[in-house]
């Protein structure tokens, strides 16, 4: 089936393109079809299975990831986002942590060892970066604020030169 049977909106549109289709030259100024995007996903999900299976896939594993691709070109399911952007690539193959934002896993070897702490450290990085930058709003803010209040009020003002109290 062709992406062309199916009407997506202009949003749509700009949304997987920006966000989902990889470029496909190093200029970064031709990008992936949606048809391409979803290839490169079923070969990450195909190399996935093979590798969890250490076998070949059977015919109807083959069968489940056809039913999978025309579920995504007709856009009645996808996988998670983070797929859509790095199935495929080097980085999903290298780090499969990077295609997980809830996971469990057991520990065995080192290697599970610092995928876990992998995974620690982007959790703990993007909890503290989202308090940092709720942190600066709200400082900013009061800030903002008691400036406010200074000028309404106290008829004082904070000379961009100096940056000491003056007298309005």
């Amino acid at each position: 089936m062709s992406i062309r049977n199916t009407k997506v909106s202009a949003r749509a549109e700009i949304i997987t393109r920006r966000t989902y289709n990889r470029p496909k030259n190093e200029e970064g100024t031709v990008f992936e079809t949606w048809e391409e995007t979803i290839d490169r996903v079923i070969g990450h999900q195909e190399w996935l299975w093979r590798r969890a299976k250490k076998a070949d896939l059977s015919v109807q594993d083959y069968q489940e990831l056809a039913k999978l691709r025309k579920l995504m070109v007709e856009r009645k399911a996808t996988v998670s986002g983070r797929t859509l952007w790095l199935g495929g690539t080097n980085v999903s193959q290298t780090r499969e942590a990077s295609q997980f934002n809830c996971s469990f896993g057991e520990i065995e070897t080192v290697h599970d060892v610092v995928d876990s702490l992998w995974l620690l450290f982007r959790a703990v990085v993007s909890a503290l970066s989202q308090l940092l930058v709720h942190l600066m709003a709200s400082l900013s803010l009061y800030l903002l604020k008691q400036y406010a209040l200074l000028v309404l009020i106290v008829g004082m003002r904070i000379t961009p030169a100096t940056s000491i109290y003056a007298m309005a």
